[in-house]
């Protein structure tokens, strides 16, 4: 009867995968797809790889790997319950946190409905979740409208986000402080000092968004496994 490999007898294999997951994409970045038809069914990516953020990419990467071990047990022969216990372990090993059989179910599924694990395109693993939310949207639009570059936007937003450390999140009395340093005169990271009597270029809503908006968290990197 065959049983569950201990996390030892698998662990350098996963390494193995993912590091091969990502020596295959640096030779063919978004690899080289075209349609796989499997029987009556056609599945095309709705954007190309390298349109999906970077972090969606890497989730991507470290998807495939997992799945993977699900789709080599089944293929040597194994119960699909060790497939999937193979694929969890891999999964939670690589984002570092809890899998459940249902993910993995659903995510076989999909892969199998998008040309199986030997064709399917690495669009077919990223998640859909790039798409940023209205306050992102807001905020990634506010540097062409201000008329300042990356470097201006970036120094604005630092030092909004560090008013709103010194005023307890308070964001009131961060417009508050920001507009009164700009009718007076004063320098202000990123926007420079008032001319010719212009208003505050920002409202309290650009202003909260601003403040509230997360950095991008760190994913694991797959080149230090």
């Amino acid at each position: 009867m065959s049983t569950v490999p201990s996390w030892q007898e698998f662990r350098d294999e996963i390494l193995r995968q993912a590091r091969s997951e990502l020596q295959a994409l640096s030779e063919s970045p978004g690899g080289a797809f075209s349609p796989v038809r499997r029987g009556e069914s056609l599945w095309l990516p709705p954007r190309n790889w390298e349109d999906f953020k970077e972090s969606t990419r890497t989730r991507a990467t470290k998807r495939k790997a997992a799945i993977f071990f699900f789709f080599k047990a089944v293929q040597e022969g194994r119960t699909k319950e060790i497939a999937k216990a193979l694929a969890m372990r891999a999964w939670e090993y690589l984002f570092g946190k809890k899998c459940n059989e249902l993910t993995i179910r659903n995510w076989v599924n999909r892969i199998e409905s998008r040309g199986g694990f030997e064709f399917a395109p690495m669009e077919a693993y990223c998640d859909g979740k790039s798409r940023p939310h209205k306050k992102a949207q807001l905020v990634a639009r506010l540097p062409a409208k201000l008329g300042l570059t990356n470097g201006q936007f970036e120094a604005l937003a630092n030092e909004i986000k560090r008013r709103s450390i010194i005023c307890d999140e308070d964001l009131t009395l961060v417009f508050m402080s920001l507009e009164r340093d700009w009718l007076m005169h004063d320098e202000i990271p990123g926007l420079g000092i008032r001319q010719n009597g212009a208003a505050f270029p920002l409202t309290k809503q650009q202003v909260r968004a601003i403040a509230v908006e997360p950095p991008a968290q760190p994913e694991r990197c797959l080149t230090t496994l």
